[in-house]
């Protein structure tokens, strides 16, 4: 059988489909480092709930999780020193004040420890409840020995793209309520949180919404809260909710503003309209004083005028209506004053506030005490101590934490950014290079 020899034109055809293939290569190899060198990093990280959660039972849930947590109402765990996420760790959820449940094996623990003025009975105690939260399972029981992820209970990551993209979400729901959001201080929650206006400004990318309703949703969300159902304020770590209703609102400061202006403005409108009405009447007590007596007028009070210079010629009925017409005018003008006084009292801003008992929140001081956001952090877990004072910034609390993330989050995502626009113009010359080629292969 006969073998065909290769035409000419086989050997340049092989060289090309060589050459174009190591160029498909080095394409390949171009695009992938350009894809895949930020966002490999996206698709590896992932929140913490996610990455714990697979395979674990549907108890060792976070949703679960939460649920005991929310058990622990206020007034009924007075365990200072442990904190109701730990407990709800290994499984127990509060039956009823000062005693723990566990939800698989309904063991019971009495948490209830000796008075704190007993300091080595306290300490005591509450070393071998903290022994008891672990050991007082039953044998056969599954949170002996698997207890949730230590994450459950650390404050909160913002480490991937996907938990500052919830973040920014969670900021536009607030924003939402529009003027029923709390006024806040903006200025002290910004000093204490670290955050700037380039943050706000990268978090709240719409330019619809005004400054004031931007700056505060941003500051709630940093500071551990989002939009509960209805008008309810909630964080989704310590599960606590606050009525919008109890705080002064944003309308309710515009409102107490306007107030006083408002207030201001009818003062000076009352000055100027008693000014001139005293002058007025100045003008009229020194006119009749100086036609009925050529003596050299002396300052005084009016009422004393009238009654020093008076000329002895009148009788004694005209006198008397002088006296009267005197008195009428000062009485009636010290009524003027008094009316204007109580209606200023009426209209008074302070006295609005008092009477619907508002108060103006704040974001730090509205968490349960044991709330990872505000407690001290440690070792990068959070302290259980008692955190009374939030503008004690000697150590790092769990805002601080977050605030920082969020902060490196954003200079990554402009890094991320800055690749994608690099990438597109890349795309954009290969486009170009192709469309090169192809005018020159017709050609």
């Amino acid at each position: 059988m006969c073998e065909m020899n290769p035409t000419p034109m086989e050997g340049p055809v092989e060289s090309i489909v060589t050459r174009v293939q190591k160029s498909a290569s080095k394409i390949s190899e171009i695009f992938s480092s350009l894809t895949d060198s930020k966002e490999s990093v996206w698709t590896s990280l992932s929140s913490p709930n996610n990455s714990v959660e697979a395979g674990k039972s549907k108890s060792h849930s976070y949703d679960a999780f939460c649920k005991r947590v929310s058990t622990f109402h206020p007034g009924l765990w007075t365990v200072h020193g442990l904190s109701p996420l730990e407990c709800a760790r290994w499984g127990w959820k509060l039956l009823e004040k000062d005693a723990l449940q566990c939800v698989t094996c309904h063991e019971v623990i009495c948490a209830a420890l000796p008075s704190r003025k007993d300091k080595i009975s306290y300490e005591k105690f509450f070393g071998i409840l903290k022994d008891r939260l672990e050991a007082k399972h039953k044998d056969a029981c599954g949170w002996l020995y698997d207890p949730c992820p230590q994450e459950f209970v650390e404050p909160l990551r913002i480490d991937t793209v996907e938990e500052l993209r919830n973040m920014t979400n969670s900021a536009h729901n607030l924003a939402a309520l529009g003027s029923a959001l709390p006024h806040i201080n903006s200025n002290r929650i910004s000093a204490i949180l670290g955050t700037d206006n380039e943050v706000i400004s990268e978090l709240f990318k719409n330019n619809s919404t005004s400054e004031d309703i931007k700056t505060i949703s941003v500051l709630l969300v940093l500071s551990g809260w989002s939009k509960g159902h209805g008008a309810y304020l909630f964080c989704t770590v310590c599960r606590r909710q606050v009525g919008l209703w109890s705080f002064v609102s944003v309308a309710d400061e515009m409102k107490t503003d306007s107030r006083i202006i408002e207030c201001k403005n009818n003062l000076r409108k009352r000055k100027f309209s008693e000014n001139s009405v005293t002058d007025e009447q100045e003008n009229n007590d020194n006119k009749r004083v100086t036609r009925q007596s050529p003596k050299k007028f002396k300052p005084s009070s009016r009422v004393e005028d009238v009654e020093t210079e008076r000329p002895r010629t009148r009788s004694s009925g005209k006198d008397d209506r002088s006296d009267d017409d005197t008195d009428v005018a000062v009485s009636s003008l010290n009524a003027d004053m008094e009316k204007n006084n109580e209606c200023l009292l009426i209209t008074s801003p302070s006295t609005q506030v008092e009477k619907v008992e508002k108060q103006y929140f704040n974001p730090l001081e509205e968490h349960r005490h044991w709330c990872p956001w505000i407690t001290i952090v440690t070792n990068g877990r959070p302290n259980d101590e008692d955190t009374d004072n939030i503008d004690d910034v000697d150590l790092p609390k769990g805002f601080c934490l977050v605030a920082e993330q969020v902060r490196a989050m954003l200079h990554v995502s402009k890094q991320l950014q800055s690749a994608k626009t690099k990438k597109l113009e890349n795309v954009e010359g290969l486009r170009r290079i192709r469309k090169i080629l192809d005018e020159i292969y017709d050609d």
